[in-house]
C-alpha cells in the first residue's frame, strides 16, 4: 500500500514538472499573467471613482434615513437590472417583510 501511494505521488510530481517546463505552457502562463496584471491595473484605476460614488451613496442614505418619519421604511426599489436582482438575492431581509 505504501509503495502504491509513493508511486502515485512520484508520478504526479513528474507530470507536474513536465507540464511546468513545457514551452507552450510557459507561454500561456506568461500571457495569462499579463492579462491579469492589466485587469488589476484597470480595476485599481477605477477604484477611487467607485469609492467616491460609494461615499456619496452612504451620505444620501443617511440623509434619507434622517428625513424619513420614524417607524416607517422606504419602499424597496424596483428591480430593473440584473445586478440589482443578484445583489438583492444576497441581501438579508428582516422577518415579516416581503421577500423573506
Amino acid at each position: 500500500m505504501v509503495e502504491q501511494v509513493n508511486g502515485t505521488l512520484t508520478l504526479h510530481r513528474r507530470l507536474a514538472r513536465e507540464y511546468d517546463h513545457r514551452p507552450d505552457n510557459q507561454a500561456k502562463a506568461a500571457t495569462r499573467t499579463g492579462e491579469l496584471r492589466d485587469q488589476i491595473e484597470h480595476l485599481n484605476a477605477d477604484l477611487p471613482e467607485i469609492e467616491a460614488r460609494l461615499a456619496e451613496l452612504v451620505t444620501t442614505h443617511k440623509l434619507i434615513a434622517e428625513l424619513a418619519p420614524n417607524g416607517t421604511e422606504p419602499e424597496p426599489l424596483e428591480l430593473t437590472t440584473t445586478y440589482q436582482v443578484v445583489a438583492n438575492a444576497f441581501t438579508p431581509t428582516p422577518i415579516g417583510r416581503p421577500g423573506s
